[in-house]
């Protein structure tokens, strides 16, 4: 598969971001050690209902919606990387950029070999769901399936880092409670977050701050 991975400066943002945001959740993730895989799981059985996989019927793939299964998909990992290095964002950046470099062809479960190359989306989806089952991660098969749905490791990149600072943006001001206004000036949110995403450089090093900085911008318009 040839396939750019993602850069140092990505990846230790995104672990950022996600022990940032798993904190917000529940301060004592880490020693409580949930069981994030499982929800990689039913993301991946999620992407595949959104790709289509009845024979016994006529059905169009929602690429747009398997693209957003697949970044919640990559929340959960880098959740389940970042227990492997019980917290220590550091060492869980080194995990990941050795994983995103494997270039595994074949994956074998249980007594059968799968090409990654030569299986159809739908088996790749299935590989994955399985292997998040025995508890495992597989960025070939992650990475092969992003290529296979028009996501590159940019592409995925802004996608996961503007998702994720809205949820904590969202935490950080009442969504628990139920005092967070989801609806700004006739608009929700996301679509705020999409129209600051579109003027904004996702290279840019300080690309997660330039947009809490906009958000919060707009979000103190309207209380």
């Amino acid at each position: 598969m040839n396939f750019e991975t993602p850069n140092s400066a990505q990846v230790q943002t995104m672990l950022d971001l996600q022990h940032k945001l798993n904190t917000i959740v529940d301060a004592d993730w880490i020693a409580k050690k949930f069981p994030y895989l499982r929800a990689a799981f039913v993301e991946s059985a999620e992407a595949l209902d959104h790709y289509g996989w009845k024979w016994w019927k006529q059905q169009t793939p929602n690429i747009p919606q398997v693209q957003i299964e697949i970044s919640d998909i990559l929340h959960f990992y880098l959740s389940d990387i970042l227990l492997s290095a019980n917290g220590d964002n550091k060492a869980a950046q080194a995990i990941m950029l050795e994983e995103c470099q494997l270039t595994t062809e074949d994956v074998v479960l249980g007594q059968k070999s799968y090409n990654l190359a030569a299986a159809d989306t739908p088996t790749l989806f299935e590989l994955l769901a399985a292997t998040s089952i025995l508890r495992q991660r597989s960025f070939p098969i992650f990475q092969e399936l992003m290529l296979r749905n028009g996501l590159n490791w940019g592409s995925l990149y802004t996608a996961y880092v503007s998702k994720n600072i809205l949820n904590i943006f969202r935490q950080s001001n009442g969504y628990k409670d139920g005092t967070y206004k989801k609806v700004w000036n006739g608009l929700e949110d996301n679509e705020h977050l999409h129209d600051i995403m579109s003027r904004l450089d996702s290279s840019a090093d300080d690309f997660s701050t330039l947009i809490v900085t906009a958000l919060t911008e707009k979000y103190s318009a309207v209380k």
